[in-house]
């Protein structure tokens, strides 16, 4: 009777971790994607504030990148990391490119926490 009593704990404390990280990771998401499209807007409409808003997307980045990096692998968010490194120069540059660039970020930053979500599809 204890183990089964432990086993259901250690399942708790399991689940419980895993919904957290889930919520850490969805909240970090959701946030700089806000700030990419905010970057996105503000370079179309060929505002003054775009190169605020990347320098505030940049600072943003890196400390979601220390939060998620307890959950999700380096690759995916040193990929990311560069991308957004390279936005400044983009834009001070006038690269065609730009926007779409944004979009890329944006869509890995989406992916991170598809890929984190359980699928249940692998078990059997």
């Amino acid at each position: 009777m204890n183990r089964a009593i432990v086993c259901v704990i250690l399942m708790t404390v399991l689940a419980a971790g895993s919904v957290l990280a889930l919520v850490n990771i969805r909240s970090g998401t959701e946030d700089v994607i806000s700030l990419i499209d905010e970057v996105i807007e503000s370079s179309e409409a060929g505002s003054s504030r775009t190169d605020e808003l990347i320098a505030e997307l940049e600072e943003e980045w890196q400390q979601e990148y220390k939060r998620m990096s307890f959950f999700v692998q380096a690759g995916i968010l040193n990929d990311i990391s560069n991308a957004v490194a390279k936005l400044s120069d983009m834009h001070k540059s006038g690269s065609d490119g730009f926007t779409a660039e944004c979009r890329g970020i944006r869509e890995w930053v989406r992916l991170i926490f598809e890929t984190q979500l359980p699928r249940m599809n692998s078990l059997f």
